[in-house]
């Protein structure tokens, strides 16, 4: 791929029967694509109409600054072709785990599409199988309602996120409910007055609850805390470092003026850094939970507590959601592994965000019981880029 041969390796070519919607063959390969394959002035050997085989120069960016991108020659994107066209994709984003006290490489695989017309094909399934034979460890984040029973029957491991939300701003739930009007323009400014009076409480319970501490806002994280983020992995989680997280502040998969990430420290009094957590303010002309249109969400991607005699979980949650609230959100979103987390008052239950991981012949013997408590968050994988 990076050697001057040819950019595009052929995995399989096979011959498959649908009699189901009247096609007697169909000649589908997957092709293995390296990150210099994926610039826009690469020629490409099959015909893209969907356009699946260009990047966009952002996300390209985030993948060449990863600090786990592996050798030039990895694959970083498989692509389905059925008779000669591209119908069908999945990237790989390098990271890092840790399996029973020992880190080891993932990849992450993230968009995975295939074209409406060709998904009875099983063309996706084919994709998620050449996957396994790619790289040792795999995992998925956000995977699609539609996606998780392909990937459980193939044998990943199921880890699903609780999501809790919050609502800010009561357009956005009026509007998917009874669609734009009066209706709305009357029920709105009551709305919002009561949400705005459950704003308020919020802040006094933090105020009383955090008179030791000080939330700063930060540009990167320091190399100092390394050692202290290290721990926080546990027997099974993923990688934190000042690094990684930084690569990640910086980066991000689109470009839109009213995306943001923040990095916010918690200092103790003797202005020791205790806790850190890290939000999200991202436009979603849509939502893929309820389908609400034109939402402004608030994200807490990213939490940890270096000293826990100083600072609580539901603490540094609600320290977050005063932060994203005062940003004009429509709403707050807060991912937890425990179906029972102590989110702050006024939280309610909104689906799950749902991860997956894999290992292979040659990787470490993943525990198949999602309860030791793998410590991932909804940062991890491609969640917090894209």
């Amino acid at each position: 791929m990076g050697d001057g041969g040819s950019k595009f390796v052929s995995a399989a070519t096979r011959r498959v029967k649908d009699t189901r919607r009247g096609i007697s063959s169909l000649k589908i390969e997957i092709l293995r694509l390296g990150l210099d394959d994926l610039c826009a002035d690469s020629a490409l050997p099959l015909d893209d109409p969907h356009g699946l085989c260009r990047v966009k120069p952002e996300k390209l960016a985030a993948f060449r600054e990863n600090p786990f991108r592996q050798a030039e020659n990895e694959p970083v994107q498989l692509v389905g072709s059925v008779d000669g066209c591209a119908a069908g994709t999945l990237m790989f984003l390098p990271g890092e785990v840790v399996v029973g006290g020992k880190a080891c490489s993932i990849a992450w695989c993230c968009g995975l599409y295939v074209v409406p017309e060709h998904r009875k094909s099983l063309l996706g399934v084919r994709l998620i199988k050449e996957a396994g034979r790619c790289y040792p460890v795999l995992g998925g984040s956000r995977v699609a309602e539609a996606a998780l029973p392909i990937f459980k029957g193939l044998g990943w491991l199921d880890i699903p996120l609780t999501r809790y939300v919050l609502p800010c701003r009561s357009r956005p739930v009026l509007e998917h409910l009874l669609g734009p009007g009066k209706r709305v323009a009357v029920l709105s400014p009551w709305l919002d007055g009561a949400l705005m009076l459950h704003r308020g409480l919020l802040k006094g319970r933090q105020a009383i609850s955090r008179a030791k501490l000080d939330c700063r806002p930060a540009d990167a994280m320091p190399e100092t805390l390394d050692p202290a983020l290290a721990e926080l992995n546990g027997p099974f989680g993923c990688h934190r470092s000042s690094r990684w997280l930084s690569w990640i502040l910086q980066h991000s998969f689109d470009a839109d003026a009213r995306d943001k990430k923040q990095l916010y420290l918690v200092h103790d009094r003797r202005d020791r850094v205790v806790a850190y957590f890290i939000t999200r303010v991202k436009f979603h002309a849509e939502t893929s939970h309820h389908g609400m249109k034109n939402v402004l969400a608030g994200s807490v991607l990213d939490w940890g507590i270096l000293d826990a005699s100083a600072v609580r979980e539901p603490l540094l949650w609600l320290m977050a959601t005063n932060t994203l609230a005062a940003e004009g959100v429509d709403l707050v979103e807060i991912c937890a592994a425990s179906p029972g987390a102590a989110v702050p008052w006024g939280f309610r239950k909104f689906g799950r965000h749902e991860m997956v991981l894999l290992s292979g012949a040659d990787g470490p013997a993943i525990c198949k019981d999602p309860s030791p408590a793998w410590q991932l968050r909804q940062i991890d994988g491609d969640s917090g880029l894209s």
